[in-house]
């Protein structure tokens, strides 16, 4: 019951954009946002899981091939709620292009799967963002965030292709959740434009979606503009 309070409160809150609402009770002041902002961004995609992505494959042995293909993207973000002081609620949807020589990764000799030619797969997300900004040496300003929903794809390719013939149980990797874990970093004299590094990974959730666990994991940056 607290928890449909909480959301129901977020509805009046949305309704009434000229005010900001007071909640004592939590300790909060929800205010009504609507900054938004574009994010470019280019990366490599990655054949290992999402913790080994998370720190950029330096845990995996040498041999072992740490990034197939290639993706760039971009990011539509809209702010909906301001949460007190530095706490944001938004909405993001993205696109992106995933391409490269590996159709499927990685097989166990890595070579087996690569093409001729360069291989391409669009990838269409939307979800919704939670962020909190914070100012480092009055000058500084360090934004981690992280986006949740979902994430359809035209083709699979890399590693996700390979799970789909790893599983043969009518697994599908065409739809699977969305998460992504950024920093952003800007300073005072440019309050508007963002460095962003990004973690962006497609799962199905231990099977929940497509029958599978693992999706595509990607090490991506880029530049956010703030509008």
């Amino acid at each position: 019951m607290r928890f449909l309070r909480r959301v129901l409160l977020c509805f009046i809150a949305c309704s009434a954009p000229a005010h900001s609402l007071e909640l004592p009770m939590f300790g909060l002041s929800i205010e009504p946002a609507n900054e938004q902002s574009l994010f470019l961004f280019g990366g490599r995609t990655s054949p290992t899981d999402l913790w080994s992505t998370a720190v950029f494959n330096l845990n995996q042995p040498s041999s072992r091939i740490r990034y197939d293909n290639a993706i760039v993207g971009a990011a539509y973000r809209r702010d909906l709620l301001q949460f007190g002081d530095g706490l944001y609620l938004s909405g993001e949807v993205g696109i992106a292009d995933r391409f490269g020589y590996y159709k499927v990764c990685c097989y166990p000799v890595p070579s087996l799967g690569r093409t001729e030619r360069v291989v391409h797969s669009g990838e269409l997300w939307g979800g919704i963002g939670l962020r909190y900004e914070m100012t480092v040496f009055d000058r500084f300003r360090i934004s981690p965030a992280l986006v949740g929903g979902l994430s359809g794809v035209s083709s699979p390719i890399g590693q996700e292709a390979f799970h789909q013939l790893d599983r043969l149980n009518g697994s599908s990797a065409r739809v699977l959740f969305y998460l992504a874990l950024e920093t952003a970093f800007s300073v005072k004299e440019y309050p508007n434009a963002e460095l962003v590094v990004r973690l962006h990974h497609r799962s199905g959730g231990y099977g929940t979606l497509g029958r599978l666990k693992e999706g595509n994991n990607a090490n991506v940056a880029g530049i956010r503009y703030r509008f």
